[in-house]
């Protein structure tokens, strides 16, 4: 295993950890959930990160995928993330604002914007790929190449993409539940889909061009998304949870 890589990514992954131990207080008390210690939020994310950059490190030449380089960066790489981007402020502004209620998507800005610009890119941008690009794809083809008899090398990734990415959405579930109480079937409905998109879209960047592509695409999902929320077309929610708060 290549143990200089492994460290690096450990290394890459730490300033994300850092931001979302920072910004997790304020996250916990907004839920009305009792506070949980530093040291055990640690070690919370150190149990996902460590296995995953070790695991990805270890099979992902295995498991087909190449080094991290930036030469696997490239004009598809930004096409994409634009269309991931683009799709997704589509999907939420032209679907789930139009059939939530004006309350519920306030919370959902809040909590947002309650996460920080740093923790949304350095966290979802970084630490996530190497959860469920890096380590768990890694893991998912090398597994189903090795127990699986599937002939069709395409469809073994297609597997793993989709497999991560319903992982990726489903771990979001009970964070999206804290934040609106109850989840409606469309406010379900977009939670998932919207997950799974995102991910499809990293982890088809992951598996042809190469882990950094992917990182810059869920990047740029959130750079593109905190752009677009400063917008006018973005601010009315922002007011309409400033008028909600005044009245409680």
């Amino acid at each position: 295993m290549d143990w200089l890589l492994a460290v690096l990514l450990f290394a890459l992954a730490l300033p994300g950890v850092l931001a979302m131990l920072r910004i997790e207080p304020k996250l916990i008390k907004e839920t009305g959930a009792e506070d949980i210690p530093y040291f055990a939020r640690l070690v919370s994310h150190m149990v996902l990160v460590v296995p995953s950059v070790l695991v990805g490190t270890w099979l992902y030449k295995d498991a087909g995928f190449a080094a991290p380089t930036l030469s696997e960066i490239g004009v598809m790489t930004f096409l994409i993330s634009l269309l991931c981007a683009g799709a997704h402020l589509i999907y939420y502004y032209g679907y789930l604002v139009k059939v939530t209620e004006k309350n519920v998507i306030a919370k959902i800005d809040r909590a947002r914007q309650n996460v920080g610009f740093d923790t949304r890119v350095l966290y979802g941008g970084i630490v996530e790929e190497l959860i469920f690009r890096w380590g768990l794809m890694s893991i998912l083809v090398w597994s189903m190449n090795k127990w699986l008899a599937i002939s069709d090398v395409n469809l073994v990734y297609w597997l793993a993409i989709v497999i991560s990415s319903l992982l990726f959405a489903l771990i979001h579930l009970p964070g999206a539940k804290q934040t609106v109480g109850k989840l409606t079937p469309p406010l379900l409905t977009y939670a998932i889909t919207a997950n799974v998109f995102v991910g499809i879209c990293c982890g088809w960047l992951f598996w042809k061009s190469g882990l950094l592509s992917a990182m810059i695409c869920h990047m740029l999902f959130h750079v593109i998304w905190y752009g677009f929320e400063k917008s006018k077309r973005a601010r009315p929610q922002e007011e309409v949870y400033m008028t909600n708060s005044r009245k409680e």
